[in-house]
């Protein structure tokens, strides 16, 4: 990676994520037309706190954006609950 990408990183490391425990990498890539987005998670502490982290990138001709979501970590148990709903409504659609 050149320098200006190290730069970067570090920079986006101490202003919004912290320390990144686990980076679970990317989980959707949109592309619309001239546009692309892209939406990874990541396990950070930030702030002593340690949080789950949806962190969306969009890219443009003439601009750009990345968006950031904290989750607490203790919401996990729900998102594993929302996450297991999903998978089984998604099979039921998948049988009918």
């Amino acid at each position: 990676m050149n320098l200006i990408g190290n730069l970067m990183k570090w920079i986006e490391a101490k202003s919004f994520l912290g320390h990144v425990v686990n980076d679970y990498g990317v989980v959707s890539e949109n592309n619309f037309g001239g546009a692309f987005q892209k939406t990874s998670i990541l396990l950070c502490r930030r702030q002593g706190k340690l949080q789950i982290v949806i962190k969306t990138a969009a890219f443009a001709y003439l601009a750009a954006g990345v968006r950031y979501e904290y989750i607490p970590a203790h919401c996990a148990s729900r998102l594993k609950e929302i996450m297991e709903d999903v998978e089984v409504r998604s099979a039921q659609k998948n049988t009918e």
